[in-house]
């Protein structure tokens, strides 16, 4: 299969669409204060989300009172060919419902796709 195809195979698999926002920095011409703020960078992205439920662990306190903590693994799934940088801002809309996520760590760039660790902010 060629990449093409391939890439094709993929992408009919998208259901959702995102936005990546990144923090830029400006400086302030007249008084030389670097600004923070929120540019967006790239819009209506196709994308699939995953949710992967990992081991249940109980965890044991003081009391003798046993806890479940359950973790979780979120991956998005994008074109390869979208330069999405770590600590960027995703909002994800899927299901009438917005979703905002943190990108933590380096993607994972194949071929057909490119996989990204988030981590769930709130519902947008």
């Amino acid at each position: 299969m060629c990449k093409m195809e391939l890439t094709d195979a993929v992408e009919r698999l998208y259901d959702c669409l995102c936005d990546v926002y990144v923090n830029s920095e400006a400086t302030d011409n007249d008084s030389i204060i670097i600004k923070h703020k929120r540019v967006k960078m790239y819009e209506a992205l196709k994308c699939r989300i995953s949710y992967k439920n990992g081991s249940r662990k109980l965890l044991t306190t003081k009391q003798t009172k046993i806890e479940g903590k359950v973790s979780q693994s979120i991956k998005l799934f994008v074109s390869p060919e979208y330069d999405i940088k770590p600590g960027s801002e995703i909002i994800v809309f899927k299901d009438n419902k917005k979703l905002k996520f943190k990108h933590s760590g380096i993607s994972s760039i194949y071929k057909s796709h490119q996989e990204i660790i988030l981590e769930y902010i709130s519902e947008a």
